[in-house]
């Protein structure tokens, strides 16, 4: 056990005696997550800009306008509606809405036909603004049905409601999905990094049977079980500073709400570290040359943390993809985050618990074997 602690140790010491492994391990994940979240964070406060036909001008359609531009998520641009088209395609504005004529003669006779818009940029924005239009007309054609077709009993109950007689109680409240996405697309950052970072620090064995040491150590009473152990030792506490670092920063410097308890975040990324040894061991088993090794790495890191939704929610990826990254550990590790954000606990992140620690054995398995079979200490390039 002391041979093993020693040479972790020494691992240690040799990877971060240089600063540019200081940089790369340490700085560079929390530089990234700082500029990441930046960057996403100033899409809060975004409105979407409705070019406005209001062809009934009644006090009912200049209400509703006024009731969308209230919400702080619209702003109105009055447009004629031969430019409607024009607007629309040059991006002027997100969507136009037509106000027809008759609009609040039919909102008193409980008959409104769908208020017209016009969009070149799908559902996502118009069903936004429809959801709010809805709104506000149910509320008043609930009005016209209790009025029955009385106009001055609709306009009492109507001014009540402008006045609060009938009281809605308005508030604004955080916008909690857009921490969730900014920790989310953050942490996976992070990954990324945890795994260039194991398999840098896995690549100190190659580098070392290149220099001879390797074969100068396993001479010793220490085996190379041993020194394999070490090294994943090394790496083990790499990755652990890396996690509590980034996650001091989210927390502390950056201020965002990661909606979980810090130490259920600690453990899907520690099972996240331990799969990004494997797959450190991975490439060490299966490489001739340091060369071979940084290749094989980049081949298997970039594509997987696509994959996986590190860099974009899979949501937005298609089906078939979506399929194939069930086969990738970062995937599992992002999910269980987005699991846990949206109030589940380690129960509830049990499936993601299992495959990453089955990601891990698999993975160690098969480097062991191949390490087994092929260990050889000749010359290394």
């Amino acid at each position: 056990m002391r041979n093993i602690f020693v040479l972790a140790l020494n691992t240690l010491k040799v990877t971060l005696r240089k600063k540019s492994n200081l940089i790369g391990y340490f700085i560079m994940p929390i530089l990234s997550l700082a500029i990441i979240m930046a960057i996403m964070g100033k899409g809060e406060v975004t409105k979407i800009k409705i070019g406005v036909v209001n062809k009934d001008n009644s006090v009912i359609s200049m209400d509703m306008l006024k009731y969308l531009e209230n919400t702080g998520k619209f702003e109105n641009i009055p447009i004629e509606e031969k430019d409607v088209q024009n607007n629309v395609v040059n991006k002027n504005v997100n969507l136009a809405i037509i106000i027809p004529k008759g609009f609040s003669e039919e909102i008193y006779n409980n008959k409104l036909e769908s208020i017209k818009m016009v969009s070149i940029q799908g559902k996502e924005v118009t069903a936004w603004v429809e959801n709010y239009t809805n709104l506000y007309i149910k509320n008043i054609l609930d009005i016209a049905k209790a009025s029955k077709g009385n106009k001055d009993k609709f306009n009492a109950i109507y001014n009540g409601y402008k006045n609060q007689d009938l009281k809605l109680s308005v508030e604004k409240v955080k916008d909690k999905e857009l921490n969730k996405e900014l920790t989310e697309r953050g942490l996976g950052i992070l990954i990324m990094f945890l795994l260039i970072g194991a398999t840098s620090t896995s690549n100190i064995i190659l580098k070392e049977k290149r220099e001879r040491t390797y074969q100068r150590i396993c001479s010793t009473p220490v085996n190379s079980r041993i020194y394999m152990i070490s090294n994943i030792l090394a790496n083990l506490i790499i990755i652990s500073i890396q996690v509590i670092l980034a996650i001091v920063a989210i927390k502390c410097i950056l201020n965002i709400d990661i909606y979980m308890e810090v130490y259920k975040l600690f453990l899907v990324m520690m099972l996240l570290g331990i799969v990004s040894i494997g797959i450190g061991m991975i490439v060490v088993a299966f490489s001739e040359s340091t060369a071979e090794a940084g290749n094989l790495s980049t081949l298997i890191i970039t594509p997987t943390c696509m994959l996986g939704g590190c860099f974009w929610p899979i949501e937005i990826m298609p089906d078939k993809i979506q399929r194939i990254s069930n086969f990738v550990p970062q995937k599992w590790a992002i999910e269980a985050i987005s699991k846990l954000q949206n109030g589940g606990g380690i129960k509830d992140t049990g499936i993601n618990i299992v495959i990453l620690l089955a990601f891990a054995l698999v993975l160690f398995l098969v480097a062991t074997f191949k390490m087994k079979k092929s260990d050889k200490i000749g010359s290394f390039i």
